[in-house]
């Protein structure tokens, strides 16, 4: 994912490259606790991904 237009964006204190360490890591915590949750649960229902499509998607499709 591209970091510069959410960094615009989000008007961020830090110069780009911290901004976009910070985004990761943030993003890596994240992911840990999925998997962290979905391990002590013992099920994959949050790993697995959800698809749907919306009317939305189905007009645009046309």
């Amino acid at each position: 994912m591209a970091v510069a237009p959410k960094y615009r964006r989000d008007r961020a204190p830090l110069d780009p490259v911290r901004y976009g360490i910070a985004r990761r890591l943030d993003d890596l915590a994240y992911g840990a606790g999925v998997w962290l949750s979905a391990l002590k649960r013992r099920s994959t229902t949050a790993l697995r991904p959800r698809i749907v499509r919306t009317d939305a998607h189905r007009e645009s499709a046309r």
